[in-house]
């Protein structure tokens, strides 16, 4: 298969819409909302889906990424599974049980998921396999992305 490019166009926009995940406060479920993420020619991602989680919705609902957490890389791989690399204040600034930890994970890996369309997703931090005091990953381990408990943020 192959592409040819008709033309170059500068700085043009272009917007798709996403899932975001959030943790309920008072439930033990998962809430979402749709964002619209807009590039420009050479934008990148990573700072799109960063942003875009900062912003914070109304509602009943936690954060999932501290205001310092940086999203230093992520990329979908040929083996199918996303690569999320984050900076070490991701965990840092969580400073939470284990619970809440594990559905921050899952917003995160729903997010992901749904933006790439696959089902699993390998964390990191600061190029290292996800590890705190709650939840440790090994090299390449991959969060599934779990939907089941998940309903729309109204």
């Amino acid at each position: 298969m192959s592409s040819t490019l008709n033309r170059i166009e500068n700085n043009f926009l272009f917007t798709q819409s996403a899932e975001f995940y959030y943790p309920n406060v008072d439930e033990i479920n998962l809430n979402f909302v749709y964002k619209q993420l807009t590039f420009k020619t050479n934008d990148i991602t990573r700072i799109a889906i960063e942003t875009a989680y900062k912003d914070v919705p109304q509602g009943n609902i936690f954060r999932a990424l501290g205001p310092n957490a940086k999203i230093k890389s992520v990329y979908l791989n040929q083996d199918g599974m996303a690569y999320v690399d984050f900076s070490k204040e991701l965990i840092s600034e969580m400073n939470t049980g284990s619970g809440y930890e594990v559905q921050v994970l899952q917003c995160i890996a729903n997010t992901v998921g749904r933006y790439y369309s696959v089902n699993k997703i390998s964390f990191t931090v600061e190029g290292i396999p996800y590890a705190s005091g709650h939840v440790l990953f090994k090299k390449d381990e991959a969060f599934i992305v779990d939907l089941s408990i998940s309903s729309e943020l109204k």
